[in-house]
């Protein structure tokens, strides 16, 4: 568990936890996970959450939250994502006192790429340039925060280990379906799930989301090592960069895989 006070731990029946995530490269990446289980929490109510808004969010934040649909748990698992990332952030970039920002410090709203970014007020931070991706999985949300300016943009995804094999149906090419050919069921199921997430970050770091770049069948993945754990992702097209190679690094942690991606600036791969 971090030490600093944690927007994520507000939430009746929530806690923030400090976020292991594995790196591509060498820019440093903050990871908060924030887990939810509604079911503990028997007064989680629109009131609930709506107060928890006013205490975390800024002015410009509180638009979005308003503007979001009426579902309950939608609007529980944006503020959930928030909460993660704002808490990725405040464990990335203490002020110049030490002291951990408060969760209002630290705007996450729509970038110019369509995905989240950060800003924070303070001005002993020093505005600097500050990266973050969400995703989701269940009742749990987590977030990666980057401040190094050689990254243009960073992305997360976690999904469930499943031996089914819908997302391998879905989501990999024939010719990425062979190259698993010879694994036993569990490992086979693991590497899928590595090389959808991988899929996934790769997307969301170049700001656009999956299907924008013209879905699964637009991302090609190869392994790096057997483990699956560093892996290729070539996308045939994409803004800025055109039809290149990232890299993508993955982790388990029991049935939870996930994976992150960080695309560099041109003149700085």
């Amino acid at each position: 568990m971090s030490l600093i006070p944690t927007a994520g731990d507000h939430l009746q029946g929530s806690w923030s936890t400090h976020l292991d995530v594995p790196s591509p490269c060498d820019v440093e990446l903050s990871g908060r996970s924030v887990v939810h289980q509604p079911h503990r929490s028997p007064g989680d109510s629109v009131e609930q959450l709506d107060a928890l808004a006013e205490l975390v969010l800024g002015p410009a934040e509180q638009a979005d939250w308003l503007a979001l649909p009426a579902s309950t748990r939608r609007r529980r698992q944006w503020l959930v994502g928030r909460l993660a990332a704002k808490d990725a952030v405040r464990q990335l970039l203490p002020d110049a006192r030490g002291r951990a920002l408060h969760p209002r410090e630290v705007k996450i709203l729509k970038g110019r790429r369509g995905g989240p970014e950060a800003t924070v007020e303070d001005p002993s931070v020093g505005g600097p340039h500050i990266l973050v991706s969400i995703a989701h999985i269940d009742h749990v949300a987590v977030a990666i925060a980057c401040a190094d300016r050689r990254a243009q943009g960073i992305g997360i995804d976690v999904e469930r280990f499943r031996t089914d094999r819908v997302i391998e149906r879905f989501g990999l090419s024939e010719s990425e379906r062979r190259s698993l050919d010879g694994l036993a069921a569990r490992a086979r199921a693991d590497h899928v799930a590595r090389m959808w997430c991988a899929k996934e970050a790769v997307s969301k770091a170049l700001g656009t989301g999956l299907f924008p770049l013209g879905g699964p069948s637009a991302l090609t993945v190869e392994r790096l090592d057997e483990w699956g754990a560093r892996l290729r992702v070539h996308v045939a097209e994409s803004p800025e960069y055109g039809a290149r190679w990232f890299e993508a690094a993955t982790a388990r942690n029991g049935d939870v895989v996930l994976a992150t991606a960080v695309a560099r600036c041109r003149g700085d791969e």
